[in-house]
Order: structure tokens, then sequence, then C-alpha cells
């Protein structure tokens, strides 16, 4: 309040010498705000309002107290609000849209399973308050893991909460080029020095492909300056990365051991549970009309090869089949006919069968880790059994090969695909099975 009643008494001496004028429109003038250089007044009358702000002098004496001012409106106490909640929406979406975030990845859409539950509660965490206990967070895993989804989730998520907070969402190579862009800047110290303020405002900084920064010295060098103020302030800085800090080439042991100061954690490979979830999202999303039955939910996702991205694709084809043939329904018979060269890919590769395993854990409804332990319960070894078959007889894996994975002898695996071509034989219906838990 002390500078509102300066800039009064500024507007009394300049206009003390015209009779009456302070006392009607000056003497009265209450409750101000400053909003986005704009500096608002309210008035008592619509007169006062109308004749100042038909005065062009008065912007000139406010920017003696006030920087970088750049109107002065006088407004009734209704307008006032108005006005300011207008400003304040209009702020929101401004700091939005220079965040470099995309609302399609939020933490609604996004599947939590056992690979990625740390990092969530992380992000979580990191969105919903104002510390930065963790910072930096530094995130890393193989690629298509969602890595991005969840970087991009706490930025949407912080303004969630903190809709005033400044954000920004960057890839590595976009920073670099933006460092490019100030050193060719004809004052060139100037435009780092500007680069730096805009980094060192924010309040949450997240930075995509951290691994992409290797060999960019002077990159580096800039983004170092940022970091340590930021982390100085109490900020929190996200980075995520392919692999981990050590594993990062050609970049500086300081920044190196920057990275490592904080909360360092691994984003897993989803489990098959998980990647159904996130197809059956990705679906929904696409096509809230769209069906597809559990088997063929997951063959599709045991083709992706674990990566969301592969996912998303396969959700777009299956998207393009349903709008093209007009069949809502994806079963085991058109999904290979719709995702063909998938199929094809995925047979010419080497396949992850730990995914085999939990499909058939799931079509006999036994737990993985009992399948794979050393439990000699009928059922468990039954099933037990059946993967070893499938393993051996469709995948044409090695004996040596599966028993590695069950933790048994040649000789055992040898019994165990014996024993269940028996049963085949005794028994269509599970032949049936195996046939549909083959991809």
């Amino acid at each position: 309040m002390e500078q509102f009643s300066a800039f009064k008494l500024l507007l009394k001496k300049q206009y003390e010498t015209t009779l009456g004028f302070y006392d009607k429109y000056i003497k009265n003038l209450k409750r101000f705000a400053l909003k986005n250089n704009v500096l608002f007044v309210i008035v008592d009358n619509e007169f006062a309002r109308e004749t100042l702000n038909s005065n062009p002098d008065i912007v000139g004496l406010a920017s003696k107290l006030y920087d970088d001012i750049r109107a002065v409106r006088f407004v009734n106490e209704q307008d006032f609000f108005i006005n300011l909640a207008k400003l304040e929406e209009d702020n929101r979406e401004t700091l939005y849209q220079s965040s470099g975030l995309s609302k399609n990845f939020t933490f609604k859409n996004f599947v939590v399973g056992d690979g990625n539950r740390r990092v969530y509660e992380a992000g979580v965490r990191i969105s919903e308050t104002q510390d930065a206990d963790f910072s930096p967070l530094f995130i890393y895993g193989e690629t298509g893991l969602g890595k991005t989804h969840l970087l991009q989730a706490i930025g949407n998520d912080k303004f969630f909460h903190f809709p005033n907070a400044k954000v920004k969402y960057v890839v590595s190579s976009d920073f670099a080029q933006e460092v490019v862009n100030a050193f060719y800047q004809k004052e060139k110290d100037q435009g780092i020095e500007k680069l730096k303020a805009a980094y060192e405002s924010l309040d949450l900084l997240l930075i995509d492909d951290t691994q992409i920064f290797g060999k960019k010295e002077k990159t580096l060098e800039i983004l170092f300056s940022i970091f340590n103020n930021l982390v100085s302030k109490g900020k929190q800085i996200v980075f995520v990365s392919d692999k981990t800090p050590d594993e990062l080439a050609n970049i500086d042991p300081r920044m190196v051991s920057r990275f490592k100061s904080g909360l360092l954690l691994k984003i897993e490979k989803h489990n098959l549970s998980s990647l159904c979830e996130i197809l059956a999202v990705k679906l929904k999303e696409k096509d809230p009309n769209i069906q597809i039955t559990n088997e063929a939910r997951e063959k599709a996702a045991q083709i992706s090869g674990n990566d969301v991205r592969s996912l998303n694709g396969i959700a777009t084809k299956l998207l393009f089949y349903v709008k093209t043939t007009k069949q809502n329904l994806i079963n085991n018979d058109n999904l290979k006919e719709i995702l063909f060269e998938e199929f094809e890919k995925f047979h010419k590769k080497s396949f992850d069968p730990y995914l085999l395993i939990e499909n058939v854990c799931r079509r006999f409804n036994v737990p993985v880790d009992s399948v794979l332990s050393e439990n000699r319960k009928a059922e468990l070894v039954r099933v037990r059994d059946v993967c070893n078959y499938i393993l051996r007889e469709k995948y044409k894996m090695q004996f040596q090969q599966i028993g590695k994975i069950f933790k048994r002898n040649h000789s055992t695996v040898v019994a165990a695909v014996k024993r269940v071509a028996k049963m085949i034989e005794k028994d269509d219906s599970l032949q049936d099975i195996i046939t549909s838990l083959v991809i």
C-alpha cells in the first residue's frame, strides 16, 4: 500500500494546480493490483473512470514507481475483479503454452505396474508439493517404457496443483539449440544471460533424452550453471535418460556427479499384465467402441517388444481396421491379419520367454513366481510342463535354455515335454489351449 500512497501523492502533485481535480478524481481512489505490468485502480464513479482513463500522462507517473509498467486502468469495483480473473486465466494459459508440455500425457492415462511404481510415486510427490526433496530426480531405463509420458505427466499435474507454477519441459537437443541460438545473437553475452535467467526463474525443470548431451560442452556448461542455481533455490529438476549417469558418454564428470546427487530411479520392463492394460488404455483413447478379446489383447501385447510406442502403433492399426471394415471386435483371427507385419518381425527376432510364461500362468490362473520356483505342487508342475512344451516345440528353444529359466536340468525338461505330448494325445482341449497361447 505504500507504493499506492506514493502513486496518489504523485497524482496530487501533478494536478494540484487544476482546481478540484484531486478531490474529485484522486482522493477516493482505492485498492489496486499490478498484473502483467498493468496497474488496475478502483474508482468510485463512472465519470472519474472515464476522465482518468483518457489522461495519457498517468502511465508516465506510474512508471516512476513501478518497473516495466505498460498501462494504468481505472475501473469500477466489479470490473476490477473481472479484469483480475481474466488476467489470471490468461497468465496461466501463457505459462502452460510456454511450458512445452502436451495435455495428452497425464497420470490419469499412465499405467502403473511393478516396473514403474517407484518412479510414479516419486513423480506424484514432486507434482503435489512445492518441496524439492528429490532434486534432481534422475530417471533411466530402456527406450519405449513410458519415461517421456511420466515426465510430462509430472509437469501437467504440477499445473493442476499449482496453476501459477513456472514449468518447462524440454528435450536435450532443443535445449542445445536454444544455447546455439543465444550465441548467434548480436549481443552474445546478453543472449546467454537471458537464456539462463529464463531457466533459472523456473519452479520445475523437466529434461528429456539427457543422454544426447554428450560432446556438447558449451551446452553442458550453461546447464551446469542453471542446475546449480535452481538447486540452490530449492527448485525441482527431473532428468530422463536411456542410460545411467555413469554410462553417459562424453559428459563432464562434474555434471555426472550432479546427476547422481539426488534420487536415481530405474523404470523396469513392463510385465504382460501392464502391457495389456496400456493397450486397453490406448484403444479406449482412440475409440471407446473398439472391443478386443483377452487372447487377442495378450498376443498384441506380446509382439509389442515391451515398447509403449509400439503399442500405440498397434492401437492405431486396430483403429484403422475398425474404421475401414466397420467391425468393432478384434479377435485372434483378424488380429493376425491386421498385424501381419508385426507378427512376422516378432518371429524373426528372439522373443521374451518370460512374457510367454506369464501368459500361460494367466491362462491357468497360477502365480508366475510359483511356476518359476521349486514348488512341486501338482497344478504348478502341470503349468510348468506346458511352458516347457511350448518353448521347446513351438519356439524351438534349446533344452538347456529352458532349463536355465526354470532352474532345471536337461533331462527334467525333456521329461516335461514328453509328458505334455502324451497329455495332448489324450486331451484335444489341451491342444486347443496351447494353440491359443502360441503367438
